[in-house]
């Protein structure tokens, strides 16, 4: 019966991993260059959240041409150096009413991360962000 229930369960995981996806709407860095904005919408046929169990990596060059490349931890409210926080999901351009707090099919997602150091001025980088189930999606952003 325990194996029954356990494959019935990843099953079930495995379903709503083939059901989830995000796609990369845009990154802007701030001109300090350390306050990145990430914009995905969810165009998948699954609602996602536990957003404190995401990963957001974040790969860039810094001012003095450095290589870094940052694990960033959830943040509830703003984010502070080195972590992310989400700040809005909408649909339509319309703050969501519909279960707040989830990125439910066709909404928007808007997330910042505080980065410490800052973003180097022309260099090219990479966030990516990975939902609590393993969907990943990857969005390429420049320095000012």
């Amino acid at each position: 019966d325990t194996t029954a229930a356990e494959l019935g369960e990843a099953s079930k995981r495995g379903a709503e991993i083939m059901r989830t996806e995000l796609s990369a709407v845009g990154a802007d860095l701030n001109v300090t260059g350390n306050i990145l904005t990430l914009t995905m919408n969810n165009t998948g046929l699954t609602k996602v959240a536990d957003f404190d169990k995401w990963d957001v990596i974040i790969q860039y060059h810094d001012g003095d041409a450095q290589y870094c490349v940052t694990w960033l931890p959830y943040s509830e409210g703003a984010p502070v150096d080195n972590t992310w926080a989400v700040q809005g999901i909408s649909l339509d351009g319309s703050p969501e009413v519909y279960e707040p707090n989830i990125l439910n099919p066709g909404e928007t997602i808007e997330i910042q991360a505080q980065l410490d150091p800052p973003v180097g001025d022309d260099s090219v980088n990479m966030a990516t962000i990975s939902t609590q189930n393993g969907i990943p999606v990857s969005i390429t952003f420049y320095g000012n």
